[in-house]
C-alpha cells in the first residue's frame, strides 16, 4: 500500500473527521455486569440454595441475588460501615418486596476466613473484592472450603494489563491493593491451587467500561476531575487530606485505563468438583 503524503492525509482527515466521529456516537450495545445474573440462570440453581455473597460492601448485589432467584443469601464484610449500609439496602428492599429480608442474612466476617461450615454454599459470588485481598490462596481455600461438592463461583476480578508502565502500577497500589492480587497468573495459580476447576474465563474490561461510561458518564467525567486534581493539588489536598487526595488521583485513573483497555478485567466460573 502506498503511503499517503502529509498533504493527503490532511485532506483525508478533514473528509472523515465529522462523519467518523458521528458513526462513533452510535452506541455498540455493550453488556454490563448485570450480565452476572444471567451466568447465575445457567446453574439453574434450585429454589432455597445458600449463595455467599463474599464482600458484599453495601449489600446491592445480595438483594438482587435474592430478588431475582428463590435462594438464600447470606453477605459477608469486613467493614462494619459496609454492614450497616446493606441493612439499609436491605430494609429499602423490604419496603418494596415483602418478604425478602427473610432471605438475607448479614454478618461480619473475610474471604480469608469465612464464618460458615465445610460445605454449606450451593453459590459463591465475589464481586470485585478480591484485588484488596493480600492473600489470595486462603481466599479461594475458603471458597474450596465452604462449598458443597459440584458448588458454583462467580469471580469478578481486576487485574493489571501487561503494558501498564511502572508510574502507572505505583499509582495502582495508591488505591491499597496488593499488586500480586492483581496479576491474572497469580489469580489462576490460587484458583487450582484450591482445588477449583476454572470452568470458563470471560475478559469483560473494554464492554463493561463502554457500557458503563454511557449510561452512568462516570468513567469520562474522572478526566475532567483528573485535570483538576493535577492542576490544583495542594487545594484538595488541603481540605481532604495527603492519603486521600492520592487514592482519588489513583481512582481517576483507574476509571481511565478500563476505558484505554490497561487493565485485565475477567470473570470467572469455577466449580468444586466431589
Amino acid at each position: 500500500m502506498t503511503e499517503l503524503s502529509f498533504e493527503e492525509k490532511s485532506a483525508r482527515y478533514e473528509e472523515i473527521e465529522e462523519t467518523f466521529l458521528a458513526e462513533l456516537d452510535h452506541s455498540l450495545g455493550p453488556c454490563g455486569s448485570e450480565m452476572l445474573y444471567d451466568l447465575v440462570d445457567e446453574f439453574s440453581l434450585p429454589a432455597g440454595a445458600f449463595v455467599l455473597d463474599a464482600g458484599c460492601g453495601k449489600g446491592r448485589h445480595t438483594v438482587g441475588l435474592a430478588r431475582r432467584f428463590d435462594v438464600r443469601v447470606i453477605g459477608i464484610d469486613p467493614a462494619p460501615i459496609h454492614l450497616d449500609i446493606a441493612a439499609e439496602t436491605v430494609a429499602t428492599a423490604e419496603s418494596a418486596t415483602p418478604g425478602i429480608s427473610a432471605r438475607i442474612e448479614l454478618i461480619p466476617g473475610r474471604v480469608e476466613q469465612l464464618p460458615l461450615d465445610d460445605g454449606s454454599v450451593d453459590l459463591v459470588w465475589c464481586r470485585d473484592v478480591l484485588g484488596m485481598v493480600e492473600d489470595l490462596d486462603a481466599a479461594y481455600r475458603e471458597f474450596a472450603r465452604v462449598l458443597r461438592p459440584h458448588g458454583r463461583a462467580i469471580i469478578y476480578q481486576s487485574g493489571l494489563a501487561a503494558d501498564l508502565t511502572e508510574l502507572e502500577t505505583k499509582r495502582f497500589a495508591a488505591l491499597d491493593g496488593p499488586l500480586a492480587s492483581a496479576d491474572p497468573v497469580r489469580i489462576e495459580a490460587a484458583i487450582t491451587a484450591a482445588g477449583l476447576h476454572i470452568d470458563r474465563q470471560n475478559s469483560v474490561g473494554l464492554e463493561w467500561a463502554e457500557h458503563h461510561a454511557e449510561n452512568t458518564g462516570k468513567g469520562t467525567s474522572r478526566l475532567l476531575h483528573l485535570a483538576r486534581l493535577l492542576r490544583q493539588p495542594e487545594r484538595y489536598i488541603e481540605r481532604f487530606g495527603r492519603w486521600e487526595y492520592d487514592v482519588m488521583v489513583a481512582d481517576c485513573y483507574w476509571h481511565l485505563w478500563r476505558l484505554m483497555g490497561k487493565l485485565d478485567e475477567r470473570v470467572y466460573l469455577l466449580s468444586k468438583p466431589t
